[in-house]
Order: C-alpha cells, then structure tokens, then sequence
C-alpha cells in the first residue's frame, strides 16, 4: 500500500497508531504494518500535544481492551483519539486486543472519534492471551495465535480495499436486560480499584491511574531497573535501586510481566506468580513505545 516514509509534514499512505502493555497489541500492530507497507507508531511519545496530525491515506489505531465495564477503551487512547487530526477522507480503522469480550469498546471509539468530525470506517476485535484470571492456558494460547494470522489477512484485505463493516454494538434488548448487571459490575470493579488506589471517592479513570499505591516488589528484586525503562508513560522511578510508582499509572501490567524475576505484584496480579506477555516480541521493542 504506497510508501511509509515518515518524516514531519511528508505523505504516507498507512500509518498504524498503537499502545501495548504486553506486547499483544504491539504483535498486531508490527504484522499489520509489514502487510500494508505501513509506518508504525506508537501512541505515547505524542501524549502532550493539543493536535497530532498525520498525512496518512489510510489509519489504524490498535490498542487493547482496558476495563470493558469502563467503556473498554484506555484512557491514554481516548486522549490521544481526541487529539488526531487527520485528511477529511481518510479511511480509519480500529483493533482492539481482548482477553475475554470487547463489549461496547469499538462502539466507544467510533463516538470518540465521530466527536471530531471523522468517521470509523472498520472495527475489529482480536483475541489473545491475557493476564487476568483465569489466566490463557498454553493450549489456548497457541490457538489464538494462530487464529490471529488468519484474521490478519481478512483485516489487511478489508483495508487495502477501504471497505467498510458495521461497528457492532450490543443488542438494544440485551443491553436493557443485562444493564442492571451491568451497572452492579461496574460498582464492584470500581470498588476494587478505589481499595486499591485507596481512594474511595475516586472515579475511575483516576483510581485507574492511582492503582499502582498497590504495587510492590518483594524480595526477588535486583535493581535491574528494567521496570522502569519498560514503563510506556515513564511511571516508574528507581529510588536506591528500587521502583517508586508515580500515580499516572495506565494500568497496562508493563512493569508486573516484563519484570525477568517476577518480583513485582500489584492490582489483579496480586498474590499470583503468573504472568503473560507476548513472546514474539522482545523487551527492546517494548522500550521504543516510551515517553521520554
């Protein structure tokens, strides 16, 4: 699909925007990019600015789903969406990574960004390997992973042809009998995570940011610092050779499931020594999404 060079002002044909805690989002993101000869760039480094613009004929923006009974999309997502400045006829696309359901997350976005004055032409919703409980066992993993290569082709070809698909929502009927579920799910989870940040009258994006007052290392630490360096959106300090949350935290797990000797716990990860992140991506990768 055309060039992908990238420098300020120049035109590109695809640019793919993406965010990754575990490095699923990221995989999504790269084999995307190679398939549409696209140029891939991460989210974070362009927080702060009031409008980021691109040139690009053609848009991704891939992130995963975080806290679906909060609208399913992150917040810095939702920001930087807020901010794109695109060619009034460019064709946008979203995918969002999920462990379990992206519920209403691909109808959220496509109202962030109708809110601009664009329009989402495509929505997809991908499965793989996540962290909460209960954890992808291997076997599931190994299916999803392939299942995603058969779906990279069937996003790819819908792009490169710019069609459109219907951003799926919930069921209007479903979404009346289920919302009294709905609202008390909410309330736990909300609940949960203000215990956690300790903040009862947080909402959530704020507890959301202030969840890592649960984390905390035990007595595996090395100093290594890679906590810190892995951490998208610079949270983490290393005080005496050890991590210090800052409380902008965006809740990706970056720092619990790159951590080499597991030393860190905190939020839903609390008391488990399990942890996933993706293994065809490598920790370098991961350091070049940061904000510096």
């Amino acid at each position: 699909m055309g060039k992908k060079e990238g420098g300020e002002g120049e035109i590109v044909d695809a640019e793919i925007f993406y965010f990754s805690g575990t490095g699923n989002s990221l995989v999504i993101a790269r084999d995307i990019a190679i398939q549409l000869n696209a140029q891939q760039t991460p989210i974070v480094p362009l927080m702060g600015k009031v409008q980021v613009e691109t040139n690009a004929d053609t848009i991704g923006i891939i992130f995963p789903v975080h806290n679906v009974v909060n609208g399913g999309v992150p917040l810095i997502v939702r920001r930087f969406v807020a901010a794109l400045q695109t060619k009034p006829a460019a064709y946008i696309f979203a995918v969002c990574t999920c462990g379990a359901g992206s519920g209403e997350t691909l109808a959220n976005i496509e109202k962030i960004i109708k809110a601009g004055g664009r329009k989402l032409a495509a929505g997809f919703t991908v499965k793989m390997p996540f962290n909460c409980p209960p954890f992808t066992d291997t076997a599931e993993q190994t299916k999803r992973f392939q299942d995603w290569h058969q779906t990279l082709t069937e996003i790819c070809e819908t792009v490169e042809a710019h069609y459109e698909n219907k951003i799926i929502s919930v069921n209007p009927i479903i979404k009346v009998v289920s919302y009294p579920l709905g609202v008390l799910m909410k309330s736990l989870i909300l609940r949960n995570y203000r215990k956690l940040a300790q903040g009862p009258n947080l909402t959530f994006d704020e507890a959301v940011y202030q969840v890592d007052q649960s984390y905390f290392y035990d007595d595996k630490c090395d100093g290594c610092g890679i906590c810190a360096k892995v951490c998208p959106v610079n949270n983490i300090e290393m005080v005496a050779k050890r991590p210090t949350w800052q409380h902008h935290c965006e809740s990706c797990l970056g720092c619990l499931v790159w951590c080499p000797r597991r030393a860190i716990y905190g939020g839903l990860l609390s008391g488990t020594d399990e942890r996933y992140h993706h293994p065809q991506v490598k920790l370098a990768e991961m350091m070049k999404q940061r904000k510096d």
